[in-house]
């Protein structure tokens, strides 16, 4: 098998300067199942995508046939693409990782138009059931975390501390790419520390984070956006009233009902007599919505 580190350089010598113009997203991994592969690019381009090869011929004997380029195949009008790589159910490729990258090109003579990053996968016995290498850029609990459009997921604020000390409510985020398998600082900081809130991806991609309560455990009702494009968190209209364990739901309009929760940090057996927030209350932004849509603040 021709080896990867081998093939790529040599496309991207004929590519002269690239633009990172592909995405591409894996799915599954579970052995006995098989990994799923998403490409979104240019509308009818020629792709290929390569897998990594593998020193040790685990994948070779255990049943899995690679080749290089793994698939090569044509997006389509819409510029997408999707193949599948069956996976075998040999308990030692258990814990195994398999990189992927994809390229477009444009010819005859074929010249690399667009390049993906590479991303990672790591194979599972079970579904689901995969082990992250990955650790949080600080200790966070009862935070909130929401899938972006890209794959990766937010995590914002929550509480770090030890059991010998009350935990701390922060302000801060950290990114989650399951294609490198690790965890970044996000490049903003929410209005305020936050635990016991929520978020909710809205239409156009940005994520609102509403309610919590702070570092002198007072709910608050800031609200925050945050923009994947350019890693930052803006302050957004106010709840009427301060939440914390209430709902946030993204309407078919592009509104977001809040609804529920409590205004104060209390036990349980408290919250329930004292705290109990039974009003909602509905979020919008003109950003937010479609075009001609209803909408109130």
């Amino acid at each position: 098998m021709i080896s990867i580190r081998w093939v790529l350089p040599f496309l991207l010598l004929l590519a002269g300067t690239t633009q990172a113009g592909l995405d591409l997203e894996l799915r599954g991994g579970a052995l006995s199942g098989s990994i799923g592969i998403d490409l979104t690019g240019d509308a009818n381009e020629t792709y290929l995508i390569f897998v990594s090869d593998d020193p040790n011929n685990i994948i070779k004997w255990s049943g899995i046939t690679l080749s290089t380029p793994g698939f090569i195949g044509k997006l389509n009008a819409s510029g997408q693409a999707s193949a599948t790589l069956p996976l075998p159910g040999s308990k030692v490729l258990d814990g195994f990782q398999l990189t992927f990258q994809a390229f477009t090109v444009n010819g005859p003579p074929y010249v690399v138009d667009d390049t993906s990053p590479q991303c990672t996968i790591r194979l599972a016995e079970k579904n689901g059931i995969v082990a992250s290498t990955g650790t949080l850029t600080t200790a966070r609990t009862n935070g909130s975390s929401a899938l972006l459009a890209d794959g990766r997921v937010l995590i914002t604020g929550g509480a770090g501390g030890t059991i010998f000390a009350a935990p701390t409510p922060v302000a801060s985020a950290d990114l989650y790419d399951p294609c490198t398998d690790t965890f970044t600082a996000s490049g903003g900081l929410m209005s305020t520390q936050r635990v016991f809130h929520t978020s909710t991806v809205l239409q156009n991609g940005q994520v609102l984070v509403v309610g919590g309560a702070d570092s002198g455990l007072t709910v608050r009702r800031f609200s925050d956006l945050y923009d994947p494009v350019t890693d930052q968190f803006t302050s957004t209209s106010n709840l009427t009233r301060g939440r914390i364990g209430h709902t946030a739901t993204l309407l078919d309009d592009g509104r977001v009902l809040v609804a529920g929760g409590t205004n104060a940090l209390l036990p349980d057996y408290l919250a329930f007599l004292f705290g109990n927030v039974s009003s909602t209350e509905i979020w919008s932004t003109a950003r937010s919505r479609p075009p001609g849509s209803p909408g109130r603040s």
